[in-house]
C-alpha cells in the first residue's frame, strides 16, 4: 500500500498555478529539439556600403558594426560590402544587396530607380565629445592660397572626389551657386580617385581647392601622409555643436536602408539593432560612430538636388509650345 501510494505521487495531474504564483522553470529542451535548433537555417543579409574613404581602411572600421548586427539578431548573419557608386547601384537592382549605407545624394537616386523603404536610421559621427547626426562639406586650400571667399574660386582649377557626393562636392557646388560661380564653367573641375588624392593634389600644386567632405581633415588615419597644417578651409561657418571644419550649410548625415524584398519583421529587427547601438560599444568606436538617429529629414537634399539640377533631377523638362 505505502509502494501504491508513493508512485501515484508520479500520476497525479499538475495543479494549476495559483493566481499571481510565480512561474516554474520550463522544462529543458529534448536532444532532438536541440538538435534541430542547431540546424535551422541561418538567414544571411548583405550590407552595401558607398566607399567614402579608401575601401580597405572603410572595410576595417565598419566590419565590427556588421560584426555587432549579426550579434543582435540571432539567425541572421550579417556581411559586409564596399562597393563603388555604379557597383552599388548594379547589385540594388540585381537584388544582392538586402541593407544599403550611403550618402543622401545617392539615396535619392536609388530611390528613384528602385522601390526603397524610407530610411531606417540615421547615422551618428563622433569626433572627441561630440556627435553630430548633420553633414557639410569643406573648400580646402593650401595655407599660403590667395583664394580667400568664394568669389575667388572663379577662374580655379577644382578637384573633387569621383562620385560627387553630397558632402565632397555638391554641398561646394550649391554655395558657390548661390555666390554667383558656377562649378565646370567659371571653375575648371578634375575628378579625383577619393578625398585623399583631393587634398593632394592642392598640396603638390596640382589643383588650387578641392572638396572634401567636413570631418576628413581631422582624420588623422584617412589624412595618412598629408600635413593638415599646411592647409586652410575657405567660407569657414561657425556652427554651435559641430565638430568639424565646414564650408557650407549642414544636411542630414547617412541613412540606414533596407531593400523591399527583406522581410518586415527582420526590417523592424535591423532598425531596433541599430538605434540601440551604445556610443561605447566597440563597434561604435571603431566606425567612429555614436550610433544611429530615428531617420533624419532629407527633404533639404533634395532641394540642393534639384537646385543643381543633380541626380534625380538632371533632366531637362520637355516645353511644349502651348507651355509658352
Amino acid at each position: 500500500l505505502a509502494l501504491a501510494c508513493a508512485l501515484s505521487l508520479f500520476t497525479l495531474p499538475a495543479r494549476p498555478a495559483e493566481p499571481g504564483a510565480h512561474a516554474q522553470a520550463a522544462p529543458q529542451a529534448t536532444p532532438a529539439a536541440a538538435s534541430a535548433a542547431a540546424t535551422a537555417p541561418v538567414q544571411h543579409l548583405v550590407l552595401g556600403i558607398f566607399p567614402y574613404l579608401e575601401a580597405g581602411l572603410l572595410k576595417r572600421r565598419l566590419q565590427p558594426l556588421a560584426d555587432y548586427f549579426t550579434e543582435r539578431l540571432p539567425g541572421v548573419v550579417v556581411e559586409l560590402r564596399v562597393l563603388p557608386r555604379d557597383e552599388l547601384q548594379n547589385a540594388i537592382a540585381a537584388n544582392q544587396l538586402d541593407l544599403v549605407l550611403t550618402n543622401p545624394s545617392q539615396y535619392l537616386e536609388l530611390r528613384s530607380r528602385n522601390t526603397l523603404t524610407g530610411a531606417l536610421a540615421t547615422l551618428v559621427r563622433q569626433q572627441g565629445d561630440l556627435s553630430t547626426s548633420s553633414a557639410g562639406g569643406a573648400i580646402v586650400v593650401r595655407a599660403d592660397s590667395p583664394v580667400q571667399a568664394l568669389g575667388d574660386l572663379r577662374g580655379r582649377r577644382i578637384v573633387a572626389p569621383r562620385g560627387r557626393g553630397l558632402a565632397a562636392y555638391q554641398a561646394q557646388a550649391f554655395e558657390l551657386q548661390q555666390a554667383g560661380v558656377e562649378v565646370g564653367s567659371d571653375a575648371t573641375l578634375e575628378l579625383t580617385n577619393g578625398q585623399h588624392e583631393a587634398v593632394r593634389a592642392v598640396v603638390e600644386g596640382r589643383a588650387d581647392v578641392a572638396f572634401v567632405r567636413a570631418g576628413f581633415l581631422e582624420d588623422r588615419e584617412a589624412m595618412a601622409g598629408l600635413d593638415p597644417q599646411g592647409l586652410r578651409v575657405v567660407h569657414p561657418q561657425r556652427l554651435s555643436g559641430f565638430p568639424y571644419q565646414v564650408s557650407t550649410r549642414l544636411y542630414p548625415e547617412w541613412p540606414l536602408l533596407a531593400l523591399p524584398h527583406v522581410d518586415h519583421a527582420l526590417v523592424r529587427r535591423v532598425a531596433a539593432a541599430a538605434l540601440s547601438l551604445p556610443a561605447d560599444h566597440p563597434a561604435a568606436r571603431a566606425a567612429g560612430i555614436a550610433g544611429f538617429d530615428p531617420p533624419a529629414d532629407y527633404l533639404p537634399v533634395e532641394r540642393l538636388a534639384r537646385a543643381l539640377r543633380a541626380a534625380p533631377y538632371d533632366q531637362v523638362p520637355t516645353v511644349r509650345l502651348r507651355d509658352l
